[in-house]
């Protein structure tokens, strides 16, 4: 048990690891920019997470406390307490989210995991780091290879920059 473990309860944890796996989908998404016609960014320009609802589509760390039943009175409580934890850093100076305005009068915060809140879920799902051994799919791989699979005869509807969100350099696997 790490020093973090022992000071962290269900509730704290359960957040924790929904806002990790927002960080991996955020992380995945980045990656394949280069492949939707984007330059890579460094990851202080990305890893920050916006927790709202914008034009009516929750962002991807708001979608993953959602789902998982975490969004409650009690998320900002959870939030300073992983915070005190250096488990994640919390901030609130955002105006412009994906190049657009923010129109809101209420602070919205910004959440980002740091190197220790992604250690402690890692070693608690067990997920071991380090690169996949060449030739190995990565998730979002096998998620378009599914999408396109059902999609059948009909194929992939486009959706901005790519055929279902699938980059093209994913499309020629």
């Amino acid at each position: 048990m790490t020093n973090h473990q022992q000071f962290i309860n269900k509730d704290n944890y359960r957040e924790l690891t929904a806002i990790y796996h927002a960080d991996q989908e955020v992380e995945a998404d980045e990656r394949g920019r280069w492949s939707r016609g984007g330059r890579p960014r460094p990851a202080v320009e990305w890893r920050w997470m916006v927790y709202a609802t914008l034009d009516g589509h929750d962002t991807p760390v708001k979608r993953h406390l959602r789902s998982t039943k975490q969004i409650s009175e009690g998320t900002g409580s959870t939030l300073e307490a992983l915070e005190k934890r250096k488990l994640i850093n919390v901030r609130y100076d955002i105006t412009t989210y994906n190049g657009r305005e923010i129109l809101t009068s209420d602070p919205i915060p910004t959440i980002q995991i740091t190197p220790s809140g992604r250690a402690l879920v890692r070693q608690a799902l067990d997920i071991r780091g380090g690169r996949q051994v060449v030739g190995t799919l990565q998730e979002w791989h096998w998620r378009a290879l599914a999408k396109a699979y059902t999609a059948g005869e009909q194929g992939v509807r486009e959706e901005g920059l790519g055929y279902g969100r699938i980059g093209w350099n994913t499309q020629l696997i």
